[in-house]
């Protein structure tokens, strides 16, 4: 061990003040959560772990059950960092605490969920419809499996009082583990985790619900090169929503996503319509959302979003100075916006569609066009969204044009196009982390 150094490991054990067998236990408990069975940890491989003593990651399943308890990758975990006190996770140190302090209130409140413990799964579905905007998709993922199981549970006998409620948050769980498995790849997947999704919504009598499951599914099916079944899906949405007032962020959501169909199928006028009453309805989204705008995060469709769904819009109909404005206009605003709201997907595709823009025309700009990528590898280190391969190939494809195909720096960037495709292989071995 180097002098002065530690594992990220121990700083968190000792920020817990967990003993070695305490830390034992809640491994065992941990796993015991995540439904893996028959797994069991000795103390003297828990020591080797704390000292650093390792040559090798541990097994796959003891490295999930490691980064799902301390909410770093194993290679992190197992790794030397300072010992000085600024290197310590307060972030983990304060959840750890609040975590504590939940279980213990839903033990005292053990003869049935009381307003603290439902209160608390509200929060943590909210919390991760945020996690899931800005953070790594695989762990929130792994939490999102996890909140869900507890939500079937709950729901297997129901107090009356309680069960609309349960059956919105386990719908909007569904629904989002939906918007994950399509951008991890697995549109079945995606789809089979929408129809739950719309069918709590039934349940909880809550059409918004299902408007936005169906909306996942059209956005998914727009991508993946189906823009006539997105078309159908919208309108399944809307027909969701019915006559009502409702005036949330998911009616923009399905009118941009209209627009990208239309657009796609090359109906111009048809698409220009679409995106203009989407944005209108995204800049008078009101302050005061009903309970599914209220949850936040990935359920949530900022203007910042708007704005990169407008680019896609725009370059399809031709209007490269549109687009160019708009994906300028979303990059801007996830840099400049909150963390929290700074989508490393969704500015990834946008930096990808200015890259597009400039790169297109009579008068190609490569250099904006280098400056437009550069940061889009770091944005999908940990994640790449399934979404992003498309819009990468038609760049790939602009770039092999015969006026470009000798450009030195259209060359530079097709290599970095390539790159960032990455080898062919599976949808999971090619788009998790």
């Amino acid at each position: 061990m180097a002098q002065g150094q530690v594992t990220l490991l121990r700083l968190l054990v000792n920020e817990r003040r967990l003993t070695r067998e305490e830390v034992r236990r809640c491994l065992v408990q941990r796993a015991h959560q995540m439904q893996i069975d028959h797994f069991s940890i000795e103390r003297r491989q828990i020591d080797r772990w704390l000292n650093g003593e390792v040559k090798r990651l541990p097994h796959p399943t003891a490295c999930r059950v490691l980064e799902a308890e301390f909410g770093h990758p194993p290679e992190q975990l197992l790794a030397f960092v300072d010992r000085a006190p600024d290197t310590l996770d307060v972030r983990s140190l304060v959840t750890t605490a609040a975590a504590q302090s939940v279980e213990w209130g839903r033990q005292e409140d053990s003869r049935g969920l009381g307003p603290l413990a439902l209160e608390s799964l509200r929060i943590q579905v909210a919390n991760l419809a945020t996690d899931y905007v800005y953070r790594p998709m695989v762990p929130v993922v792994r939490d999102l499996i996890s909140l869900r199981d507890e939500l079937f549970n709950q729901l297997r006998q129901p107090h009356p009082g309680q069960a609309k409620q349960l059956y919105l948050l386990a719908g909007v769980t569904c629904a989002i583990l939906g918007h994950a498995s399509g951008n991890l790849g697995f549109l079945g997947a995606a789809h089979d985790q929408a129809q739950t999704a719309v069918i709590c919504a039934d349940r909880a009598g809550y059409p918004p619900l299902a408007a936005w499951a169906y909306g996942v599914r059209a956005l998914q099916c727009e991508w993946n090169g189906r823009p006539r079944e997105a078309l159908g899906l919208v309108a399944r949405a809307l027909k969701a929503l019915g006559t009502t007032s409702y005036r949330g962020s998911i009616t923009a959501w399905l009118a941009a996503i209209e627009a990208r169909a239309w657009a796609r199928l090359g109906h111009r006028r048809a698409a220009t319509e679409s995106l203009a009453t989407a944005t209108g309805a995204a800049e008078r989204i009101p302050d005061d959302g009903d309970e599914l705008e209220a949850i936040g995060g990935i359920v949530n469709f900022p203007l910042t979003k708007h704005y990169y769904y407008a680019a896609v819009v725009s370059r399809r109909c031709h209007d490269l100075t549109r687009a160019e404005k708009y994906a300028d206009q979303a990059v801007e605003g996830y840099v400049s916006g909150p963390a929290v709201a700074r989508s490393y997907g969704d500015e990834a595709l946008a930096r990808v569609e200015l890259a597009i823009a400039r790169a297109s025309g009579d008068r190609p700009d490569l250099d904006g066009a280098a400056a437009a990528l550069r940061q889009t590898h770091d944005l999908l280190a940990h994640t790449r969204i399934a979404a992003v391969a498309e819009p990468l190939r038609e760049l790939g494809q602009l770039l092999s044009l015969p006026r470009l195909r000798s450009v030195a720096l259209a060359a530079q960037l097709r290599a970095e196009v390539r790159h960032l495709l990455g080898p062919r292989r599976s949808p999971a071995a090619h788009w998790t982390n």
